[in-house]
């Protein structure tokens, strides 16, 4: 069975939301937004948060501040990229007048882009942040000038941008983490990553997982927190769940049918844990899906 204790290890006063404390469903295949648009609202203060089912770009390109990702503290120093993965807990404390660009991405949506497997995935499941190049800023410029536009094949473009876009984000940050890559560390997360592929679906718990790579649960999740920033138990919890997500976008599955392919033998304890995981129950998650503004968002991805 399912360990109940499992997946949400952050401390639970630090709030989960939509984008920003709004409750309402994402509208549309991305969102973007200026700094200043955003910001100015909360007098320049974004206090700590995350965001279970929506990955952000950030680019800052003038001004500065601070911002905390998961704990680690670090100046805004335009032009600057930053990462900012689905569950990741942010806040930031921006100086009065600063510019940039922030675009949020639904997770499903990213994944229809780039997948949820490959090198690519895994690299942008990690907070980090490198200098912004004209390029990364002239694209994401781009992206929100679409954004803000009705033309045809708006939603195609958009799809496409995420996509180009979380190649670009990917490309910038690898020198980051290339320096981690060659240590012992970065090897045991690649196999704890590869590990989850293989058994997500039997409910392993972190202790299993140190066990095949033979370390203690305490190092492996030491591991995940330094290499990722998001403890070992919530990664596990993840590919559960976007799983679970892919099945209930993609399929006539019944959800008690998605509970079963998941290994749950209880589809009432499925639907508790994807509603503490998701912030919604999985039947309210497909009908999401079905209304017409999801319909868009399923359509470029389909193109």
């Amino acid at each position: 069975m399912y360990n109940s204790n499992m997946a949400d290890t952050f401390s639970k006063t630090i709030p989960t939301y939509n984008l920003y404390g709004e409750s309402n469903e994402f509208p549309d295949v991305l969102h973007c937004e200026t700094i200043v648009d955003r910001a100015a609202l909360h007098d320049w203060n974004i206090e700590i948060h995350r965001h279970t089912r929506l990955h952000q770009f950030f680019v800052v390109m003038s001004g500065g501040g601070e911002a905390e990702i998961d704990g680690r503290k670090f100046r805004l120093e335009p032009p600057m990229l930053i990462n900012v993965p689905a569950g990741v807990v942010h806040r930031f404390r921006f100086e009065p007048l600063t510019q940039g660009l922030v675009v949020t991405v639904p997770q499903e949506v990213l994944e229809a882009g780039i997948g949820s497997t490959d090198m690519l995935a895994v690299a942008l499941r990690r907070a980090g942040r490198a200098p912004a190049e004209p390029g990364i800023v002239a694209l994401f410029t781009d992206i929100t000038a679409e954004h803000a536009g009705s033309a045809v094949g708006r939603g195609h473009a958009l799809s496409a941008g995420v996509a180009l876009a979380a190649v670009r984000v990917a490309r910038a940050l690898q020198p980051v983490f290339e320096e981690r890559r060659a240590s012992r560390e970065t090897g045991y997360l690649r196999r704890f990553e590869a590990a989850i592929e293989n058994h997500f679906r039997e409910h392993w718990k972190v202790a299993d997982y140190a066990r095949e790579l033979a370390i203690s649960p305490t190092h492996l999740s030491r591991i995940t927190r330094t290499e990722t920033g998001i403890a070992a138990s919530a990664l596990i919890e993840a590919r559960l769940m976007r799983e679970a997500r892919r099945l209930l976008a993609y399929t006539n599955m019944a959800v008690a049918q998605v509970a079963y392919e998941t290994g749950f033998e209880d589809p009432a304890y499925f639907t508790r844990v994807f509603t503490r995981a998701c912030g919604i129950p999985p039947s309210a998650y497909r009908r999401h899906l079905e209304t017409p503004h999801a319909a868009r968002v399923k359509t470029s991805q389909a193109g």
